[in-house]
């Protein structure tokens, strides 16, 4: 469920507040403008002197969308400066970490429990603050999506106070998430783990609640105390009020990070977890970058043989692109590679989204790794990506253009070798894209695409079997500013699927 799941000592310790809780926060600590936002203290010293900006700039506008969220009664006080997290700009608030999503322009939380899980932290949370553990994977099992989300909201009726609490907020699967556990029986309290929050309801009086009363566990606050964020960006700092404080001392980006903070975006919409950057996979990748310019002009490069290298010529790290990750040290389950002559990590990720073959392999749901290089005399990108063969923990099938997604391209000349779609005329369609796990058994049986008004759209398909994965490339360029909705069904090891979604055109 990626789109929205990703994903003792007695309690009575365990769950008190933390001393800079919305309750405890101390109301003449003051706070002042800034240019552009707002800096806190109340998070920050006690006297006052540091704290944490809030800040619209070119990077993102964070402050705007503090304002538009509820300011501190919908978010809380911030806890840490803006940084880089999972490829994404965050920043961590008291009641969840809000990530900044550049292709919409907005800012949405971060899923923190999902993360807290990935990080391997449920022990601590059911240990330190009495978290029940997530759900087993096949809870959602054989449901679209629309039954997911009716299936997570009724654990809620187990508990009405919890539920009522849950609904007290304008928008509570944006606020808090869908659940991701059952309402379990603590001995003094009831408890739900939920994707950005946990909900107690307290059998017994307790220092911070009576018995009967509800409260909310935040995800910003929890995550901090797990040491789930990097250290550096959670220590106040004093306020420059001629610049304000964005990234604080983080140097511009890497070609590597600039690469990986795009690919994850792409990947976010289409419901896969974020790629990690691999250093091992960023040597090999720039070896091969390395070889094609001292190689330049060499007949064996061209076409597919971009991909590989030849002995003895200079530069050489290993004939494909397996032996060169396994030469730098990469041992993943298996390696595949994209390759442009482009010459900006910018341009290369956008040009590889508006492909097939090329946009298969880096938004895919079981893609874990990723290695970039770069060179500009002669241009050329290389992007290695590593996959794990371990299951992955969203909700399967991914897909692109992603659920709900607007702003889609209406048509692509997909310019890529291997051509899947070869004699056709182009424009193309923009292709839609469909993928499970590396090692499902898929049997793709019917697909569809129909325009608003319910018009079957004239589609193209092609299939790479490694990857379980089907693209949708319709015949025309489709209509602008209108919504298509897309239908893909077989059998995933053994079960029927059926994934049903929608998009929008620019």
């Amino acid at each position: 469920m990626k789109r929205l799941l990703r994903a003792c000592l007695p309690v009575l310790l365990a769950l008190l507040p933390l001393a800079f809780s919305l309750t405890g926060a101390g109301a003449a600590v003051p706070e002042f403008d800034l240019p552009k936002g707002r800096f806190f203290t109340q998070t920050g010293s006690a006297d006052g002197n540091l704290g944490f900006g809030v800040v619209d700039d070119g990077e993102a506008r964070f402050w705007s969308e503090f304002q538009r969220l509820g300011g501190v009664q919908g978010v809380g006080y911030p806890l840490s400066h803006r940084f880089q997290w999972d490829g994404f700009l965050v920043q961590v608030m008291q009641k969840g970490v809000l990530q900044w999503r550049p292709e919409v322009g907005r800012a949405y939380f971060v899923n923190v429990f999902d993360q807290l899980a990935s990080a391997g932290k449920d022990d601590w949370l059911l240990s330190f603050r009495s978290t029940p553990r997530p759900l087993p994977a096949d809870f959602d099992a054989g449901k679209n999506w629309s039954q997911v989300v009716a299936a997570r909201l009724a654990l809620l009726d187990a508990n009405p106070a919890i539920k009522a609490k849950y609904n007290a907020v304008p928008d509570p699967m944006n606020l808090y998430g869908l659940p991701t556990s059952r309402v379990v029986d603590n001995g003094d309290h009831y408890v739900i783990r939920l994707q950005r929050a946990v909900i107690q309801q307290w059998k017994v009086a307790v220092p911070w609640a009576g018995a009967g009363q509800v409260t909310v566990a935040n995800g910003g606050e929890v995550g901090m105390e797990a040491g789930l964020f990097p250290a550096a960006s959670l220590r106040a700092a004093a306020a420059d009020r001629a610049q304000p404080p964005s990234r604080g001392d983080e140097r511009p980006a890497s070609p590597q990070r600039m690469a990986l903070d795009l690919v994850n975006q792409y990947r976010a919409l289409a419901g896969a977890a974020p790629l990690t950057l691999d250093d091992r996979l960023n040597k090999a990748a720039q070896a091969h970058a390395d070889y094609y310019v001292r190689n330049y002009g060499d007949p064996s490069l061209a076409g597919m043989g971009l991909h590989a290298e030849s002995p003895g010529r200079p530069g050489f790290t290993g004939v494909s692109m397996g032996d060169r990750a396994k030469a730098a040290g990469y041992n993943g389950w298996a390696v595949d590679e994209n390759i442009g002559l482009v010459g900006d990590p910018k341009r290369m990720i956008d040009w590889c989204l508006e492909t097939v073959n090329h946009r298969w392999n880096l938004i895919h749901p079981s893609a874990a790794n990723l290695g970039y290089g770069i060179a500009t005399a002669p241009k050329v990108d290389v992007l290695d990506i590593g996959f794990s063969g371990s299951r992955p923990s969203v909700s399967l099938p991914t897909v692109y253009p992603g659920v709900g997604q607007t702003g889609v391209p209406t048509a692509a000349y997909i310019n890529e070798t291997p051509d899947p779609a070869p004699g056709v005329a182009r424009p193309l369609g923009y292709p839609i894209t469909v993928s499970f796990h590396v090692q499902d058994n898929v049997q793709y049986a019917a697909w569809s695409l129909v325009d608003d008004a319910g018009q079957p759209v004239q589609l193209y398909t092609l299939r790479k079997s490694w990857l379980r994965s089907l693209a949708l490339i319709p015949a025309k360029p489709l209509r602008g500013g209108s919504k298509y909705t897309a239908m893909v069904s077989g059998t995933v090891n053994g079960q029927t699927f059926a994934k049903t979604w929608s998009f929008t055109t620019r």
